[in-house]
């Protein structure tokens, strides 16, 4: 049976807009609406280190490269942050400040492969290399504001999402003309599947489009109540079957599997309804479990095809985002109240044999 314990729970200015785990350490950090940003180096001592005090603006991006040894963070006042971690005791300051006036930056992620992070800047994107402190790239997307981004698992590849579909650059090649997904409104979220042969975007006209990498005919799923909020894939799973796509949308979260036969595309099922709409999402990293929270105040959390277990409470006026541990040991959730909850899974080891 899986069970969670509340590990340790505190409390942050505003609500939680960003969550984010160190990939190798048991590191945790999470910022707020009002531009607090903290960072525990072990998430097993509730004693935090503050990054940077509320200012009034919120941080949106936040994210940890993929070596451990720095965090990035950028957000409303239009700045980008970095830091370098290896000795925490001297963190003060972050080793590199890049200033945007004007701009609201949502969107930064690392490369999973090397030590280049992009961020959001109005209608481009920004691409830094953190070793040397260069800017490695500046791509437009041009149609309009950036609305999500996300770098294929080699990290040979970056999709930026927008009016009008996705469009994908070559980490390789820079300068070369991106390929393109059309798409007829805009695409709010933009995922590579974790083997990276699919890439999904869901979109405000209530549809999810998944292409097939290196094919031109893409899947389109749709009937959904509301635009396409958020976009989650399983791992790869062991047997060597597609992964399992997730979507939430209005109060509804999806799931979608790919059907054995070619030409039958994707099958969808409805396996969770929140009392209000769905906020987040996110798969175990190395389970078929699936969470999402919502403003029911609910952390919901099931088995794939399996009944859900007793939901996670803690935030009454509804969570607003959530992040599993790489190693899938525990589980962060933030709340509108500014609630930052931390729950250990405690069947883990026995569910894996351990």
């Amino acid at each position: 049976m899986t069970e969670f314990n509340l590990q340790w729970q505190t409390t942050l200015t505003d609500y939680i807009t960003a969550i984010a785990w160190s990939p190798l350490q048991p590191s945790l950090a999470a910022a707020s609406a009002a531009g607090d940003l903290v960072f525990w180096p072990d998430c097993q001592d509730p004693t935090p280190i503050v990054l940077l005090s509320p200012q009034g603006r919120s941080i949106e991006g936040l994210a940890f490269s993929p070596d451990g040894q720095y965090l990035a963070a950028a957000g409303q006042a239009g700045t980008v942050y970095l830091w370098h971690l290896p000795n925490v005791s001297h963190i003060t300051q972050p080793i590199l400040t890049l200033d945007h006036p004007g701009q609201w930056i949502e969107h930064l992620a690392w490369s999973p492969t090397a030590n280049l992070f992009a961020f959001s800047v109005g209608k481009s994107v920004q691409v830094w290399d953190s070793d040397r402190a260069v800017l490695a790239a500046t791509l437009a997307f041009d149609r309009s504001s950036v609305l999500d981004l996300h770098w294929h698992p080699t990290g040979d590849y970056l999709a930026i999402a927008g009016y009008r579909g996705a469009r994908i650059w070559s980490a390789q090649d820079w300068p070369q003309e991106p390929q393109t997904l059309d798409i007829p409104s805009a695409t709010l979220s933009v995922r590579w599947s974790p083997d990276g042969q699919y890439l999904a975007a869901g979109n405000f006209d209530r549809t999810i489009t998944v292409l097939p990498w290196g094919e031109s005919d893409p899947w389109l799923m749709r009937g959904f109540p509301g635009k396409i909020r958020k976009l989650a894939w399983s791992m790869p799973p062991i047997t060597g079957e597609s992964p399992v796509l997730a979507s939430i949308s209005a109060e509804g979260v999806v799931i979608w599997a790919k059907e054995e036969e070619e030409e039958m595309g994707w099958a969808g099922q409805v396996v969770s309804l929140h009392d209000g709409t769905a906020i987040d999402l996110a798969f175990h990293p190395h389970q078929p479990m699936l969470a999402s929270t919502g403003q029911d105040g609910t952390v919901q959390i099931w088995h794939l095809f399996s009944p859900a277990i007793e939901p996670l409470t803690g935030a009454p006026q509804g969570f607003t985002q959530l992040a599993w541990q790489p190693t899938g040991e525990r589980l962060a959730a933030g709340g509108q109240a500014g609630e930052l909850l931390l729950w250990t899974l405690l069947s883990m080891d026995a569910e894996h044999g351990r």
